[in-house]
């Protein structure tokens, strides 16, 4: 028997993709409704269809994981492909609408592991464990993604203010982690963060697959993670 993995007929795969098409709309309308009244739905319901062909084309039932579930970042990291584009993408909502964007592409790696058997866990804890790294993950997401430039420090004698200094500092350090990790690592992060490229596009001029893109993302953004906490950033889970 070869290695390869197992195929479904057509049949399957176009009654998944029918079955499914309302919700790449549901997803395209949730997304729409974060960007600039010139992004025309139709169109991010046509970059979500292509990831949910995608989808069709991959899933496998015997993994017991919903075909829904699989599917869904499938269908958003299609959406923001193609969002990342735009040459507005830059200027969108102070960094909110990418960091959106780049948690989307770091959780579809981790969804597509999921769904391979890679990361299940033996016990609740384990459970619990990587739920709270996830979560963790999502803070050095956010904070590569703000435009630094546009960082709003309106009084100085305000909250805001205090806020705006505090998470200064906290990014200024996070930085200085980045510039300590290795290479690889490191031109992943600049790659995606600081030159504006997609997952797909960055792995395509390695000459990877836009899965091995997400993967190299997922990979540094644990290892960053896992220096943030080291150096007292982030709350280390404590042992048992």
């Amino acid at each position: 028997m070869s290695g390869t993995q197992p195929s479904f007929p057509n049949v399957t795969r176009d009654a998944l993709i029918e079955q499914h098409v309302h919700y790449v709309r549901a997803v395209a309308y949730d997304i729409a409704r974060k960007l600039p009244p010139s992004v025309e739905l139709d169109d991010l319901i046509a970059y979500g269809n292509l990831g949910l062909v995608r989808a069709a084309e991959k899933y496998n039932p015997a993994r017991g994981v919903s075909f829904v579930t699989f599917a869904h970042y499938y269908i958003k990291g299609a959406i923001w492909d193609e969002v990342r584009k735009m040459a507005s993408f830059a200027r969108m909502d102070g960094g909110r609408v990418r960091a959106e964007a780049n948690a989307t592409d770091f959780l579809h790696s981790l969804a597509e592991e999921e769904a391979g058997g890679a990361t299940v866990g033996a016990t609740l804890d384990d459970d619990i464990a990587d739920a709270r790294a996830q979560l963790e993950s999502l803070i050095p997401i956010y904070l590569l993604s703000l435009d630094h430039k546009e960082l709003a420090i309106a009084d100085g004698n305000s909250l805001d203010f205090a806020r705006a200094l505090e998470r200064d500092d906290l990014i200024g350090r996070m930085m200085r982690l980045v510039a300590q990790l290795p290479d690889e690592d490191r031109a992943t992060i600049e790659a995606l963060y600081f030159k504006g490229r997609s997952a797909a596009d960055y792995a395509a001029e390695l000459g990877l697959s836009r899965s091995w893109g997400s993967r190299l993302h997922a990979r540094a953004i644990k290892r960053l993670r896992e220096a943030m906490q080291r150096a007292g950033l982030l709350n280390a889970e404590e042992s048992a």
